[in-house]
Order: structure tokens, then C-alpha cells, then sequence
């Protein structure tokens, strides 16, 4: 939020585009964090997999396999 926020200017698309132009390792930064925050979703998502699936396995792997393709659409929304 802190470094997307200093890239927008709400009012003029233009002068966000030269902000982001301007400040390209900051929005490069950004994203990285975004896929970094998107990394560690998965590494979650497996590991409440591992801890859920002996109580309901069934249960488990749809719950991973909802968070895993929610992550891949937030993925493809970033690139």
C-alpha cells in the first residue's frame, strides 16, 4: 500500500504514469512484494493442506485447491 500509494496520483493518469516511469525500482518493488505475498499464500495454503487433510482429506484438498487458484488468478492479474 505504501509504495503504490506514493506511485498514484488519483487525479491524472498521466502523472501516474510518469511517476511510475520516474520510479521504476519502486514499482518494481512493489510488485515483487505482491509475488513474494503470493509465494507465502501457497506455502499456507499446503501447509493448513498437511494439518487439515487427517481430520477430511476431501475437505482439505478443496479448500487448497480454491486458495491455489485464487493465487494463480492474482498472479496472472499482476503480470
Amino acid at each position: 500500500m505504501a509504495v503504490r500509494g506514493s506511485l498514484i496520483d488519483w487525479q491524472d493518469a498521466g502523472a501516474t504514469a510518469e511517476l511510475i516511469q520516474s520510479r521504476n525500482g519502486l514499482f518494481r518493488l512493489g510488485l515483487l512484494a505482491d509475488f513474494l505475498v503470493l509465494v507465502l499464500d501457497i506455502v499456507l495454503a499446503v501447509t493448513f493442506y498437511r494439518l487439515l487433510a487427517p481430520v477430511d482429506r476431501g475437505l482439505a484438498l478443496l479448500a487448497l485447491s480454491v486458495r491455489l487458484v485464487m493465487s494463480g488468478v492474482l498472479v496472472t492479474a499482476l503480470l
